[in-house]
Order: structure tokens, then sequence, then C-alpha cells
């Protein structure tokens, strides 16, 4: 199921729709084919909930189980999203929670492509990616790309029962929010005087509006009335 939910939310995080999907597998000696037909529901259960083709792949033995999926997908051009399009002035909003992912989330959460299409129709979005290795680090990547820098406000963060569930205080608690990662939520910017078009929910899911792009090149936080400067803290692949 992870396997194709982590896919399908790149998609939404272009304001795409997901198509066909090629699935390969590395199945280790030993394995049951109860444990194979498992496999075979949670691809099915994400593939058929959004209407995606599993179209071929490849199976091999191996020492490590591994399932490794590319998905192919579309966008309208009035619809696509960059990462690049933020400009100063800009509000940053969040779809759902955030934190706690490894407690559960990270195997149950829903890619957010249904959300991200209803979010582009009613605002004009200026800039989107998904959340997948920390809010820290993903909002610094978008600042970047969009050659701006960011500030938040850190107690408007949406904080997951999970999050609050393992920090022991305030500070923990932000920390969880912005760098924990696995979240898969949509971070995006839109031009402030669209604000009051958000609306609070889009399909049951909440949007918070955590901070603003600024035009210098730094990314801090506001918390207390304190500015701290904000340092890419999620998950590094390298």
């Amino acid at each position: 199921r992870k396997s194709i939910a982590v896919n399908l939310s790149d998609i939404a995080a272009m304001g795409g729709i997901p198509l066909y999907a090629l699935v390969c597998a590395g199945l280790p000696e030993g394995i049951t084919k109860k444990d194979i037909s498992q496999l075979i529901r949670g691809l099915k259960n994400m593939a058929e909930r959004f209407n995606l083709d599993i179209v071929g792949g490849n199976l091999t033995k191996s020492k490590h189980l591994f399932i490794d999926v590319s998905i192919i997908g579309k966008v309208e051009k009035k619809h696509l999203k960059l990462r690049s399009g933020a400009k100063a002035g800009d509000l940053i909003f969040v779809t759902g929670t955030l934190g706690g992912s490894r407690l559960k989330k990270h195997l149950t959460f829903t890619p957010r492509i249904n959300e991200a299409r209803e979010i582009i129709k009613t605002v004009p979005v200026s800039a989107m990616m998904d959340i997948s290795d920390g809010l820290s680090t993903d909002l610094t990547r978008l600042a970047k790309a969009s050659n701006a820098g960011f500030k938040i406000y850190l107690e408007k963060l949406p904080f997951s029962k999970d999050a609050v569930k393992i920090s022991k205080n305030r500070e923990e608690l932000i920390y969880h929010a912005l760098n924990d990662g696995e979240d898969y939520e949509l971070v995006f910017t839109i031009p402030e005087k669209y604000r009051d078009k958000i609306p609070e929910r889009v399909l049951s899911v909440p949007l918070t509006c955590i901070g603003e792009i600024v035009k210098e090149k730094i990314y801090t936080g506001v918390y207390g009335g304190r500015t701290v400067n904000i340092q890419p803290a999620g998950y590094s692949h390298f």
C-alpha cells in the first residue's frame, strides 16, 4: 500500500492525475502465498481507490524483500503546479496535520490527489509540493526553487495527535511537526489577496495558514515573540 501511496503523493504535488504504474518486486525465499496475497491486496487497494492501472513490472528472487514502483500521470497545463512559483508576500498553507508519523501515519496516509485538485480549482496556487522529508526540509526546497525565503509562525503549525503523544513539551512538539517527515501532506502558497477564498477544509481535510514567503533568502520561524532560524532537519536521502 505504501509503495503505491508515496508515488501517488508525488503526482498530487504537481496537481496531477495518476494513470499507469509499473511494479517491480524482489521476493525472498520463504515468502508464503499469504504474504504475496497481502502484498497484492495493498497494491490493489490503492490502485482501485485512485483509478490507477498497474500495467506491468517484474518479479525476481532477492535476498531481501523490495518493492519498486514507477507511476505515470497527467496534468492539464492550467493545473500544473511546480515548487518554483512562490512570490514574496504569498501565504503558506499546509493540508492536514504534521508530526509523529512514525507511530502510524507513514503506513496509513492518504495521498492528497483529490485535495490538490480541489485546492487548485478554488484558488490560484503559486507553488506546491508534498511533505515527505519534513516541513523544514521541503519548505526550504520550495523557497530555494522560488528564489525566496520564508517566515513561519511555529505556534500555528497543525500538530497531529501522534506528535502530541510523543512530545514532552511545546518545543518538542514543534520539532516533530517540522522535522519528522513522512507526513505526505501538501505545502502550497497563494497570493495574499486570495486569503479569504481559502476554505477551512477541503474534502474534510483541514487547511492551515502557517506563514508567508519573504523576498530575502532567509528561513525563519516565529515563536513566543522570538525569531529563530529554521534549518532543514528532516530526512536526508544521502
